[in-house]
């Protein structure tokens, strides 16, 4: 019997037949299911997490939405607390009248622009 192998990049199926064996010089084995998920890997160096048609990308998708699923009726709780604790009526605050700063006449006069003397070359 045939043994069933995985693509190393994207995690397909590789039916028997078909497909790429790698050897690195290391000894390590990599198999592809085809020259796109080679070049990606090997050529472009990419990371199947960070390529969105993987299956290894797919499954951390997958476990982000469930863990923001989980989190929303636990924020939900939290929102209903505050709420409880807000349904006091504010405190009103009595509110003085500001006073408007008076400018001074004088001064705004006195800060002309003097005119800047220009250095003769000779």
């Amino acid at each position: 019997m045939v043994a069933k192998r995985d693509c190393s990049f994207c995690g397909k199926d590789i039916e028997p037949g078909t497909g790429k064996m790698v050897v690195a010089a290391s000894g390590s084995v990599s198999f592809f299911c085809s020259s796109k998920c080679e070049k990606n890997q090997l050529k472009l160096k990419r990371s199947p997490r960070k390529v969105r048609w993987t299956s290894v990308y797919l499954e951390e998708k997958a476990i982000r939405v469930r863990g923001l699923k989980e989190k929303k009726p636990e924020e939900k709780k939290v929102e209903e607390k505050k709420e409880e604790v807000t349904e006091k009526p504010p405190e009103k605050k009595e509110e003085k009248p500001k006073e408007e700063k008076k400018e001074k006449p004088g001064k705004k006069a006195e800060k002309k622009a003097k005119p800047k003397k220009k250095a003769k070359k000779k």
